[in-house]
């Protein structure tokens, strides 16, 4: 009988301890498709006043200023997100040279993950095409 009394109450406090990390799950999750909906809902302009707070005031003036001359270059609207999204993308597959760090993906690594974005793609010549 007491070992049946103590198996019930070590049963109770893990259905107890289970029912409270179910909860604690369930609010983590609620959290995340929150914060999931708020990145989604940023545009180009939100997530500059997000990035810009990390980067150094030269840097954000200078980006600010290239992407407002090219804006007015090229007549359509040029966001400093766009900047560093190409310079990174441009870096990345051309692979001209290594001033910024090592090039650590292979062209054919860079392939498999376009193509995972996009199937249709199929060869580094075709992003490179892209880039220009």
């Amino acid at each position: 009988v007491a070992v049946c009394k103590d198996y019930k109450t070590k049963f109770l406090q893990l259905n107890d301890e289970n029912h409270r990390f179910t909860e604690e799950i369930s609010k983590l999750e609620n959290r995340n498709t929150e914060m999931e909906n708020h990145i989604s809902n940023l545009d180009t302009a939100d997530l500059w006043e997000v990035i810009k707070n990390r980067l150094s005031p030269l840097t954000v003036q200078l980006l600010e200023t290239t992407a407002e001359r090219l804006t007015a270059r090229e007549n359509r609207k040029i966001e400093p997100v766009q900047i560093l999204t190409n310079m990174f993308l441009r870096y990345t597959i051309e692979k001209w040279n290594q001033w910024f760090y090592p090039f650590v993906l292979s062209d054919r690594e860079i392939v498999e993950i376009a193509h995972k974005v996009n199937p249709e793609i199929t060869s580094i010549s075709q992003l490179k095409k892209m880039l220009h």
